[in-house]
């Protein structure tokens, strides 16, 4: 759990990269922002769990009938950037990390509630506090006027605006484009954006970099709200000049809300940004940070998660261990036809299962594969195990020299095996090869090398 938990905010801290790369590359040419930041909000949680967990079907492909048809999307991520390298200390064992599995899902629920508890709360004291408000009209709008709360915009499903008292006393021109900024947030629909920016960090409040994201979310719905009120007609200065009066009259905090009331640091960068000139490398500048951004994300979506990497090292372990166990000679000459050998399934479930189980029965096969095996499985670390209970085992064909090839499918891992077998229908040869990929046509007798 931890490593995953690792891996999430890696592909969440690389998302937000890519997002502030696309951020700035839509601040060149004047754009939306705010966008960015929702969808890389949403692909911090998506990804993690659908690389994980999700294959995709290629049945409508022309594939070979060897190919299994259904792909986990983590086979086809690299391990390079996983944190389970590292973590594993370049193994791929994460035995050791397993054990804080259980405190860690535990402390995964408990903050997942305890922020879910706080945003109902702070909801529940905002709507108690509505009650003590008055209504009125101003600019045209149907406002709620508080003592000191606002402007801002309240509400979800019927979102209205709320304006502190001292507005009222303001010129008409200063109330007319405070109206506008919280008309703008409301029909952009920025309050159900914070909404579903919410929703997903209640599931991973671990999460540093989504953290850091939601705050870029705020930011850029406020900034993208500015352009729009500027495209009514209203002039920059004059705007600037209100934002640095709501600025110094401070609302109190009434939680995850579309406010025009923003610490002075950022309303600052607000009219900065309002007033700036379009510089003349705008074009150059978009498309590099567009492509670095697009560069970034595809990094992240191809960091391997940890079942991905412990697959792997299982596959390679299988095939570094009891990888050609053969006697010191040639196969029989007699090859089997393209009908599955009788009793060759039963023998080799019987050995891999006893492999797997720390306890290998030696019933089905000859004596001179028992004395071979013996030893490699006790020089060795048996990669067998490590891939897990055996699923199925289905018959592949036979190879040009008489092999009978398998396909032994474990919770964890994948490996083809070549067998022969001897008149009692023991098993008298045998060669294993880690993973999928793995050509049909068999090589020349591993005996005669």
């Amino acid at each position: 759990m931890l490593v995953w938990m690792v891996y999430a905010a890696e592909v969440a801290l690389l998302l937000s990269a890519a997002a502030y790369c696309a951020e700035r590359a839509a601040r060149a040419r004047r754009g939306s922002s705010r966008w960015i930041w929702l969808t890389s909000i949403m692909a911090s949680l998506a990804v993690p769990l659908l690389v994980s967990f999700v294959a995709i079907d290629v049945l409508g492909f022309d594939l070979p009938a060897a190919v299994d048809r259904v792909i986990p999307l983590r086979s086809i991520t690299s391990p390079a950037l996983s944190p389970a390298i590292w973590m594993s200390g370049h193994t791929g064992d994460l035995d050791a990390w397993r054990a804080f599995d259980l405190l860690l899902i535990r402390a995964w629920l408990a903050a997942s509630f305890l922020l879910f508890v706080g945003l109902t709360a702070s909801a529940l004291h905002l709507f108690w506090r509505r009650r003590t408000w008055q209504t009125t009209t101003l600019s045209g709008a149907r406002v709620y006027v508080a003592l000191d709360t606002g402007p801002a915009v309240v509400g979800i499903m019927r979102p209205r605006i709320v304006i502190p008292a001292w507005i009222l006393r303001a010129s008409a021109a200063q109330q007319a484009m405070v109206i506008a900024h919280e008309r703008s947030h409301i029909e952009a629909g920025d309050q159900r954006l914070l909404a579903v920016a919410l929703c997903v960090l209640v599931c991973m409040p671990w999460n540093i970099p989504l953290w850091w994201q939601l705050r870029r979310l705020r930011n850029a719905i406020e900034i993208d709200c500015d352009a729009r009120v500027l495209t009514f007609g209203h002039s920059a200065a004059d705007y600037g000049e209100v934002l640095l009066e709501v600025g110094q009259r401070q609302s109190v905090f009434i939680g995850a809300v579309a406010a025009m009331s923003e610490r002075v640091s950022f309303l600052e960068q607000r009219i900065r940004i309002m007033m700036s000139v379009p510089s003349r490398w705008r074009r150059i500048s978009t498309v590099t940070l567009g492509a670095l951004s697009v560069a970034i994300a595809a990094v992240a979506a191809g960091v391997a998660p940890p079942n991905a990497v412990s697959g792997v090292a299982a596959n390679r372990d299988a095939a570094d261990t009891s990888v050609d166990f053969l006697p010191d000679r040639r196969p029989s000459t007699e090859a089997p036809t393209g009908i599955p050998p009788e009793g060759g399934e039963t023998a080799l479930r019987e050995l891999v299962e006893g492999i797997v189980s720390g306890a290998p029965t030696y019933a089905g096969v000859t004596p001179d594969v028992v004395q071979t095996l013996q030893k490699q499985l006790a020089t060795s670390r048996s990669g067998l195990r490590a891939s897990g209970q055996v699923q199925s085992i289905e018959y592949r064909g036979v190879g040009s020299q008489g092999w009978a090839t398998y396909e032994v499918r474990q919770e964890r891992g994948t490996t083809r095996w070549r067998i022969t077998l001897a008149g009692d229908g023991k098993i008298s040869g045998a060669l294993v090869q880690a993973g999928r990929d793995v050509d049909e046509t068999i090589p020349p007798d591993p005996a005669a090398r």
